[in-house]
């Protein structure tokens, strides 16, 4: 059995075509999946169903803050303004 040396310096080599024993955790696999994910997904899904209908126009305001990470990408800071679209109600009497 090669020692702990060995192993480490095994690991940290390049191997394009060396395939993982486990999928990553960080993608959420086995025991670690994370349960909550399909219905956060169809809360997301429905949230922006909903503002679709709600919101006639969406303008960023200022500049938007990116994260400052090699490893995320994304903003953490993005100001909105959003402009509600008028209501279309359906017991609205046609003249």
């Amino acid at each position: 059995m090669p020692g702990k040396t060995e192993l480490a310096s095994a690991t940290a080599r390049h191997h394009p075509v060396r395939s993982p024993s486990q999928p990553h955790l960080a993608f959420g696999a086995g025991v670690y999946f994370c349960l909550g994910a399909p219905l956060v997904r169809m809360l997301l899904s429905v949230l922006f169903d909903e503002l679709g209908q709600r919101v006639g126009e969406i303008k960023v305001i200022g500049s938007p803050q990116r994260v400052a990470s090699y490893h995320l990408w994304g903003y953490s800071s993005l100001m909105v303004e959003l402009t509600r679209r008028p209501i279309q109600s359906p017991y609205a009497l046609s003249r």
